[in-house]
């Protein structure tokens, strides 16, 4: 039997009530958005997909790289309030809308509700009767005027992350467990996946962070580590991780724990 896999990063979205979106402004909003996405960050209309889910009354928004490998690009619209707003406001702009004055342009006046050059793409010739951008054109000024900001998960998604990091870290490395017990106790930002294996590279990670910039990986270093031909070894995994665009963190057991908050400060983040 034949099967293929494939790991991509995706944005689900679920507009409020408080928007007032009907189903026929969420199919249109949804192209909108996956366009302004292709123009702000320069990538293929190939490279990213979008799919209107759920229930057919209340809709919701499924946005994912379709490229081979992570483009980096929703992660870090979601951890950069600016982006995100640069994001609304170019979904916008496609729609032959000035952000500036609100207005239609001049070219757009002479436009219908949807043409290729904005909402209309191969990939949707389904909705292109129902595609307007009209419908969409308050929905876009409300997310542009909008506050922007990044929620931590609450105090039970947080529990449950702790429970999983406790669940998944290698059993026979204290290190590791100290580590997760201190940003847990102290309030700091929980790593996003344990013992993740890095299969290009045949390398596992003790702990992974997803950030705007990527990936920080990080390795919890015992005793075993104070040989020189392990030493000697971390080094070249140090050296091809980062070739390969990894933040790399290494945490030497002789290091306290509060220096290497301070020392990482940008990864190891306060939220409690």
């Amino acid at each position: 039997m034949l099967y293929t896999k494939d790991t991509a990063d995706v944005l689900y979205i679920q507009p409020l009530g408080n928007i007032g979106t009907s189903p026929e402004q969420v199919i249109s909003l949804s192209y909108a958005l996956k366009r302004g996405i292709e123009k702000l960050f320069l990538v293929e209309e190939s490279e990213m997909a979008v799919s209107v889910m759920g229930d057919k009354e209340k809709p919701n928004i499924l946005i994912h790289e379709a490229s081979e490998g992570s483009l980096g690009i929703l992660s870090q619209l979601i951890s950069d309030p600016v982006k995100m707003k640069e994001w609304f406001k170019m979904s916008y702009e496609i729609l032959h809308f000035d952000s500036e004055t609100r207005e239609e342009t001049e070219q757009g006046k002479e436009l219908p509700h949807a043409t290729y050059q904005d909402l209309l793409s191969y990939y949707n010739q389904i909705y292109h009767k129902q595609l307007n951008r009209y419908i969409i054109k308050e929905v876009l000024e409300y997310l542009m005027d909008c506050d922007i900001e990044i929620v931590q998960g609450n105090e039970n998604d947080r529990d449950e992350q702790y429970r999983y990091l406790l669940d998944a870290y290698d059993k026979n490395s204290g290190t590791e467990l100290k580590l997760i017990k201190h940003l847990y106790e102290n309030g700091y930002a929980l790593p996003d996946r344990a013992q993740l294996n890095l299969d290009s590279y045949y390398i596992n990670a003790d702990f992974v962070y997803k950030n705007s910039s990527g990936f920080t990986l990080i390795f919890c270093d015992g005793s075993v580590h104070d040989l020189e031909e392990v030493k000697k070894r971390d080094q070249m995994i140090d050296q091809i991780l980062k070739e390969g665009a990894y933040d790399v963190i290494r945490w030497h057991y002789k290091e306290t724990l509060e220096e290497l908050m301070t020392r990482r400060k940008d990864i190891f983040r306060k939220i409690r």
